[in-house]
């Protein structure tokens, strides 16, 4: 098991990643796989493409391996 639990006190953050959240949050903020309207269909879309991303990036055998949390604590 691998812990990232620096990212919200690491700096410099990636570049990018500050527009990219701002546009997230203003365009895509939905509840994933409780909605089946378009909006929160790609939002989901977005997780899912992320979690295989995660997964290809630690060789794990698939997507549905990476859990994301709300934080630290909860992780």
């Amino acid at each position: 098991m691998i812990y990232f639990d620096n990212a919200s006190t690491s700096f410099p953050k990636a570049d990018g990643l500050a527009d990219f959240v701002k546009n997230f949050i203003e365009t895509n903020c939905f509840n994933v796989n409780r909605g089946s309207y378009a909006s929160a269909e790609q939002t989901a879309e977005i997780v899912f493409e992320t979690r295989d991303s995660v997964a290809k990036f630690f060789n794990a055998k698939k997507g549905k391996n990476v859990v994301f949390s709300s934080g630290v604590t909860q992780s």
